[in-house]
């Protein structure tokens, strides 16, 4: 015989990325993530640092580079599964200043 269930099943579609824009920037940098179902995101990371995002649509996601992220994939997690990038993000650190000599002087020294 044959049975048929009461209730449709509804199948969902893991998330793909299919590129991003910018390929690098530093921490607070906004990256466009584009994809397919991409709607219902719970999480976004870079090289596994968790970031603020925002869905925009099914096939697009804006993203802020977090203060700890270092050079890595992106990936987005939705309730259908996770998707990571191909390619790296580049994560480029603002130069710092740990000292100078000398500490004081006429201008133009």
């Amino acid at each position: 015989g044959t049975a048929t269930s009461g209730s449709n099943f509804t199948t969902i579609n893991p998330p793909t990325i299919t590129s991003f824009a910018p390929a690098s920037g530093s921490a607070g940098t906004n990256v466009t993530i584009s994809g397919t179902n991409l709607t219902g995101a719970t999480a976004v990371q870079f090289n596994g640092v968790s970031a603020n995002f925002t869905v925009n649509s099914a096939t697009a996601i804006q993203a802020t580079v977090p203060a700890n992220a270092t050079s890595g994939p992106i990936s987005v997690t939705t309730p259908a599964g996770m998707a990571i990038s191909g390619s790296s993000f580049t994560v480029i650190n603002p130069p710092t200043i740990t000292s100078f000599t000398p500490t004081m002087g006429p201008a133009g020294a």
